[in-house]
């Protein structure tokens, strides 16, 4: 009986330490958050599990940003998000990818801006470069979307 009550009672508190542990939601720091940001490296395939795992699930989770504005000079790709909530109050940058017809994956080489405005900046391959391409991919937290180049080379946002 004895041996029954001490199984119980560690098991009650076996509960109690997996409960506790689970219920802690320690946010992150700006800087544990801007060191997460500037050291991620998420794949294409496996962005959403990649910036979860790097970056953190809850973070990733409370980004909200749609692109607002596309612009080409030469080799250099300049996207415009606009973001919301948490994230628009962050100096942090969650890592956007960017993909070019020819199937070359870009990271932002850096990241202009505060609040609601981000400009993501990409320096394209010499043979992406080169060419016009018609189309870029973007890849960030909940979606993937296409930015096509019109007839009249101005740049359109596909929706969602």
């Amino acid at each position: 009986m004895r041996r029954v009550l001490l199984a119980l009672a560690g098991l009650g508190l076996a509960a109690l330490v997996v409960v506790y542990g689970l219920g802690r939601n320690d946010p992150l720091s700006e800087s544990e958050l801007l060191r997460r940001c500037a050291s991620s490296a998420p794949r294409w395939a496996a962005y959403q599990e990649d910036i979860k795992a790097q970056i953190g699930a809850d973070p990733a989770a409370q980004w909200r940003g749609q692109p607002a504005a596309l612009l080409r000079e030469g080799a250099r790709i300049r996207v415009t998000f606009q973001l919301q909530g948490p994230w628009a109050r962050r100096e942090a940058a969650l890592p956007v990818l960017l993909r070019d017809p020819l199937g070359a994956v870009y990271q932002a080489e850096h990241v202009e801006g505060a609040g609601t405005d981000r400009h993501y900046i990409y320096r394209l391959g010499e043979e992406s470069a080169a060419g016009a391409a018609p189309w870029f991919e973007l890849r960030y937290p909940h979606r993937e979307q296409r930015l096509m180049l019109d007839h009249d080379q101005s740049w359109r946002i596909s929706p969602p």
